[in-house]
């Protein structure tokens, strides 16, 4: 008879995801479109509120599923929906948690309290990012979060303590959080 091949399962080889290295010239990347930005606002708004609601139900018990699925599934969208709408830093910023997201999901990184801290910057720097495409104003990239979480994906662990982006001037305006 034929015998088959014996394959040890405990030798298997675990990868960290890491968020694809992107051209950079991407040719058939939207433009951006103040349209599809007015509209995407609006959608944008009700993700983050939940993305809000998700990662706070998620720090408060870990073992819930459903808050870390939907986490994931609001920044899953709310990247799409800022990339079709060409509000490219917006959307490179949720990939870049989204694939945090999956390697803490998967065990591959540990929840810990400064990758908690990292996530609610970042979803703290969507809001901003929103608050200016409202204003009609330019969305900045978020690099130094973006190099932050593109690190702990590739595994290095971030030497440099969490930082708090400077708040946006509100021209006087107190902007209180509930």
């Amino acid at each position: 008879g034929l015998t088959q091949p014996q394959v040890k399962e405990d030798t298997a080889v675990v990868e960290v995801i890491k968020a694809p290295e992107l051209p950079a010239e991407i040719v058939d990347e939207p433009a951006y479109d103040a349209e599809i930005a007015a509209i995407f606002s609006e959608e944008a708004a009700e993700l983050l509120e939940g993305a809000d609601q998700a990662l706070s139900g998620w720090k408060a018990d870990r073992n819930a599923r459903d808050h870390i699925e939907a986490l994931k599934r609001h920044l899953h969208t709310l990247k799409g929906g800022a990339r079709m709408a060409g509000i490219l830093p917006m959307g490179d910023l949720s990939h870049e948690i989204e694939a945090l997201l999956m390697n803490v999901d998967d065990g591959r990184i540990s929840a810990a309290p400064q990758i908690d801290e990292l996530l609610q910057q970042s979803i703290d720097e969507l809001h901003r990012m929103r608050d200016s495409v409202i204003a009609g104003k330019a969305v900045t990239a978020a690099t130094d979060l973006e190099q932050r979480i593109h690190a702990i994906n590739a595994g290095e662990t971030p030497t440099e303590p969490v930082v708090p982006s400077p708040a946006p001037d509100t021209d006087g305006v107190e902007i209180s959080e509930a």
